[in-house]
């Protein structure tokens, strides 16, 4: 068997791998020529590290710059929480306005009172976050059946706080009480879209 020379071997494992075709196309020409291997190969090996760490830095720019795009679309609603927080409390003055109508204790009428003038409050205090939500960017489009399920919570849940400013059992029953059941029918179903008062700007879904 015929041994290999050093060059020869240098030659091989450069045209195998793919990285000296231009040497290839070199030796075929002029096979004979002397050719200094060791700096082809070099030089050759040296392109193709510096094309690859090119295309990963590009890649790892275009990654940030999609993660970042990301975040920005993805931001949290300021508005959710408050309008979740706020529908809860009026959810809650139902439950304590039918102990009242069951049990005849005045406390819980007050409770009934207390509840939902803070509901109301967080639920203002939602809207103004909802404007910011729109001002910077973070909102998209108006979910306008949601907008409606707790814009109608709202409204009569503001007459129901005037039906609880009465005294004793007029202020639960009947139409405190009743206000209050059409407001927790309202805000539950709010509850199953989300809590959120805008679509999604990414997908149009709700986040």
């Amino acid at each position: 068997m015929a041994a290999v020379s050093p060059p020869s071997l240098v030659l091989e494992i450069i045209i195998f791998f793919g990285v000296g075709s231009d040497f290839q196309k070199q030796f075929e020409s002029a096979p004979l020529a002397p050719v200094d291997y060791a700096f082809i190969a070099q030089t050759n090996l040296g392109n193709h590290f510096q094309i690859d760490i090119g295309k990963l830095g590009e890649t790892k720019d275009a990654q940030m710059q999609t993660t970042t795009g990301q975040v920005r679309v993805g931001a949290r609603l300021l508005h959710r929480g408050f309008i979740a927080a706020g529908g809860i409390l009026l959810i809650a003055a139902f439950g304590t306005d039918y102990i009242y109508y069951t049990t005849s204790l005045w406390q819980w009428a007050n409770f009934s009172a207390w509840l939902i003038t803070a509901g109301l409050i967080v639920i203002g205090i939602a809207v103004v976050l909802l404007l910011i939500d729109f001002a910077t960017g973070r909102a998209g489009r108006l979910d306008k059946g949601s907008f409606m399920l707790v814009a109608a919570a709202a409204l009569l849940s503001l007459a129901n706080a005037f039906v609880h400013s009465r005294d004793a059992w007029t202020s639960v029953v009947p139409q405190g009480i009743l206000l209050s059941a059409v407001s927790t029918i309202l805000l539950i179903i709010a509850g199953a879209r989300g809590w959120s008062l805008t679509l999604s700007r990414a997908t149009g879904d709700r986040p």
